[in-house]
């Protein structure tokens, strides 16, 4: 099951839930509301495991699943164009990294930085070692 049947079924059960009258939902977005209950849910579940004997690894398509909606957010990529961006960041990361370690470095640095990394490194074409340039550019820019 991916990301988006899980969200479409928290909808279903909001609503179905709505029908019976047990809660009232008012905003305009009901798919928002869901995916912000999924997001939560996935990252209390991170937490909780961070240090348990599960696999972080299957964290990741979650974590890719948020850069994307980040650079849509703060750059206003499209959304295609995020999903490419964040699975090329991605891969380029695999060459050195184990999944552990990736979903470790991306869960600890958080989805917004990594899109800040992705968009730095692979749409602007700098190189992606946070130096002072990074640094610079990710102080003068509105969307950090």
């Amino acid at each position: 099951m991916n990301n988006q049947d899980c969200i479409d079924k928290i909808s279903e059960a909001l609503a179905s839930l709505e029908q019976r009258g047990e809660i009232v939902l008012t905003s305009v977005f009901p798919e928002k509301v869901s995916q912000d209950i999924f997001n939560a849910a996935i990252k209390s579940w991170l937490e909780a495991n961070i240090d348990s004997q599960e696999p972080i690894e299957i964290g990741i398509p979650y974590l890719l699943e948020e850069i994307s909606n980040e650079l849509v957010r703060k750059f206003s990529l499209q959304v295609d164009h995020a999903k490419e961006t964040t699975n090329e960041y991605y891969t380029k990361w695999l060459q050195h990294c184990s999944m552990k370690e990736i979903a470790e470095i991306f869960y600890h640095e958080t989805p917004s930085e990594m899109a800040n990394r992705a968009y730095y490194s692979l749409v602007l074409g700098n190189e992606d070692n946070r130096d002072m340039k990074y640094i610079d550019w990710r102080m003068n820019t509105k969307n950090t």
